[in-house]
């Protein structure tokens, strides 16, 4: 069996009439809306628009994986415990913040059905002008600033000491000298990235996975494709889930 244990601190900033009236009912209309797969009805609690992107994806793939019909999840109330308050305390550190003190946790259980893997989501929630809503963390106005005005070459030392571009970089002590710095507006490259990047933001919005995988070639795109690792058919609607999921990584607006 496979433990995973997930703690999204991203910050949900509601329209009051689409929260529950108490966590209860919180985490009723969660359990609906993850059981269905209902990404509409899971947003429906929330607008993510100052959350990480990688916070969002995260949120979006448990509502697609709890529509599996291999897949059991079981949403339950918490209470606030010496983990996430050592969790929060450490993301301060690291720059994030959080716009309202939360009550309680919400805790999303996934388990296979053959038992080969389960995982942990929890959220926290807070009473917001009489309403349960779901709370977390944003970036900091003075860490956005951090962000934003990283160098290029600071963010790729950054991916290449994090193992991110692969073991191969991470183990290559000379790397940035066998770099070849790219020209003003990238090249060649530029113009391939550029025209990638368009064309996922299309396929996002259209809703077509399809035209996603073609967009991204020989890379593919995980979780769009047309069939899973083991070979089996994956359905359309779960493709979209996927596509869904995977667009709030996609960049809209490149220069």
């Amino acid at each position: 069996m496979t433990p995973l244990r997930l703690l999204l601190p991203f910050l949900v900033s509601v329209s009051l009439s689409a929260c529950a009236a108490g966590p209860d009912q919180l985490a009723h209309d969660l359990q609906k809306a993850f059981q269905a797969g209902d990404i509409d009805a899971a947003l429906k609690l929330g607008k993510f628009d100052s959350a990480p992107a990688p916070m969002q994806f995260g949120f979006l793939r448990a509502v697609d994986s709890c529509a599996s019909a291999d897949i059991v999840c079981t949403v339950s109330i918490q209470p606030l415990d010496d983990e996430y308050k050592s969790r929060q305390a450490a993301q301060a550190k690291a720059g994030m913040e959080i716009s309202i003190e939360p009550l309680g946790l919400v805790q999303i259980e996934t388990k296979a059905k053959d038992g080969s893997s389960h995982g942990t989501m929890r959220m926290p929630y807070a009473e917001v002008g009489g309403r349960t809503v779901l709370v977390t963390q944003r970036f900091s106005a003075a860490q956005l600033s951090i962000e934003r005005n990283t160098s290029n070459d600071a963010l790729l030392k950054n991916a290449v000491e994090n193992n991110m571009l692969g073991a191969e970089m991470k183990s290559s002590a000379n790397w940035q000298a066998s770099a070849t710095p790219l020209p003003a507006g990238g090249g060649e490259p530029g113009k391939a990235f550029l025209l990638e990047t368009s064309q996922l933001v299309a396929a996002a919005k259209a809703a077509d996975p399809d035209a996603a995988m073609r967009a991204s070639g020989p890379r593919s795109i995980l979780f769009v494709d047309k069939d899973s690792f083991d070979g089996k058919p994956i359905d359309m609607a779960k493709r979209k889930r996927g596509l869904r999921a995977q667009s709030v990584r996609f960049l809209d607006k490149v220069e």
